[in-house]
């Protein structure tokens, strides 16, 4: 199992999540819409086949490429600041 990462539909982060070793791409995700409530105020039960789905966000299970996911910080960029760092 690798980790991956959830975004929504603007690529902002969401959640992590577990897929296979073998799982490699990116993916949408879908979801049905929910459903309106009736006047009475039941839920209807309408039919799959007249539901289209919506797409929610994207599951993106790349490999990071060494070195990608630590801090690099550049020390002449602290030199002139003021307060602690």
């Amino acid at each position: 199992m690798k980790e991956a990462i959830i975004t929504d539909l603007n690529g902002l982060y969401v959640e992590p999540t577990l897929v296979a070793d073998s799982v490699t791409g990116v993916f949408v995700i879908q979801e049905y819409p929910k459903p309106e409530p009736n006047e009475d105020g039941t839920l209807p039960s309408p039919p799959i086949e007249d539901v289209e789905l919506i797409d929610t966000g994207y599951t993106i299970a790349y490999v990071v490429p060494a070195g990608f996911y630590k801090a690099k910080v550049r020390r002449c960029g602290l030199r002139g600041s003021k307060g602690s760092v």
